[in-house]
């Protein structure tokens, strides 16, 4: 608890500047709940002063001096009790002190000075300023400097509001001003209409670009549909091929390898969706073990697609590895044992590799 605070706010209730007492109060009231009752009392606030006194602490009650076994404590024995203490009113105070632990309160009294300058209050201003003077010596500086500011910020605007006036009267009796209001307000116009119009402009052009946009939308549709069609067209063509050659494999069984890639070479195989065809019919054909089809349609899709130079293909790994499984099926483990080693060369990073070197341990080699 800082009594040099206490202090300063007795002194100032003492001079009868309740306003500024209440306000520092109110800042410090949590701590210092006897100088709201204080307060009460030398403002002639009995009733609070009664109320805030029963709800003060034993060890409050006890400074006062106030006997505390009446049912009803009597104001004017708390009139007396505040006498005592005012009258014997320490009147040194440590300023510095006030100003490291309360600095708001410093500030507060800078607010109400400013108040007061505004006001042009020149009782109050006098009184904060010898307050504030106890707190930083240059104080009577400082607020010289702010009035200065404050009258040429006055004059300043005081000088634009004249300039106005002025031009305002001129304008109304001046044709050449009037005139030019007028032409002013005749170019508003103006601009006014003629954005209306761009608008409507804009406008237009915004529906005539979505009717076109539309348009290539229908266009694209149409476009896509017959790409479907051909695709659908082609597909059945290719289906055809190959049931023709899985026909005619049939009939020639003493050369179907031979056979296979004569008719194989009657479809076009620069076409990547083509050879993609192929190998999911190799597949398909390798699912239901006839892997004498899978076995030339995987190894044409091979042939192909490097003779094309198609390395990248992302089914080329998988037809590599279902052709050294067939091999591996039909029994012909030599061939499969090379076609795998083969296959993890190509393909170090493939899915299958780990595949292929299960088998290749199963076949006797190293993985």
């Amino acid at each position: 608890m800082n009594s040099n605070l206490i202090n300063f706010v007795r002194k100032i209730l003492r001079d009868n500047k309740f306003d500024l007492a209440k306000s520092i109060i109110e800042v410090v009231e949590r701590e210092y709940p006897f100088l709201k009752f204080e307060f009460s009392i030398l403002s002639g606030d009995f009733e609070s002063a009664r109320e805030i006194f029963n709800l003060l602490d034993y060890k409050y009650k006890e400074f006062y001096g106030v006997s505390l076994f009446e049912k009803e404590v009597l104001i004017e024995e708390l009139e007396n009790a505040i006498n005592r203490v005012y009258n014997s009113l320490d009147e040194s105070i440590d300023f510095n002190s006030i100003k490291e632990e309360y600095p708001e309160v410093v500030e507060l009294i800078s607010l109400e000075l400013k108040n007061a300058i505004r006001k042009n209050d020149k009782e109050n201003i006098q009184y904060l300023k010898e307050l504030l003077k106890n707190f930083d010596p240059n104080t009577d500086l400082k607020v010289e400097n702010n009035s200065a500011s404050q009258k040429s910020l006055n004059v300043l605007v005081m000088g634009i509001s004249i300039i106005i006036l002025i031009f305002t009267v001129i304008s109304l009796f001046n044709p050449t001003i009037f005139s030019l209001k007028n032409s002013i307000e005749n170019l508003n116009l103006k601009i006014d209409t003629n954005f209306e119009r761009l608008n409507t402009k804009v406008f237009e052009s915004n529906n005539r670009i979505l009717d076109e946009v539309s348009n290539v939308g229908k266009i694209a549709e149409k476009g896509l549909e017959e790409i479907k069609t051909i695709e659908l067209e082609n597909a059945k063509n290719l289906l055809l091929k190959l049931s023709e050659i899985e026909d005619k494999l049939m009939e020639n069984k003493e050369k179907p390898e031979e056979k296979a890639v004569e008719l194989f070479n009657s479809i076009d195989p620069n076409n990547i969706e083509t050879l993609r065809f192929l190998w999911l019919m190799g597949y398909e054909y390798y699912k239901q073990k006839n892997y004498l089809m899978s076995l030339n349609l995987l190894e044409f899709v091979i042939d192909k697609s490097l003779a094309l130079n198609f390395k990248d293909l992302y089914f080329l790994d998988d037809a590599f590895y279902y052709r050294a499984l067939i091999y591996y099926e039909i029994g012909d483990f030599e061939r499969a044992y090379s076609l795998f080693n083969d296959f993890i060369e190509r393909f170090p990073k493939s899915i299958y590799v780990k595949h292929s070197k299960y088998f290749i341990n199963r076949l006797g080699g190293i993985g």
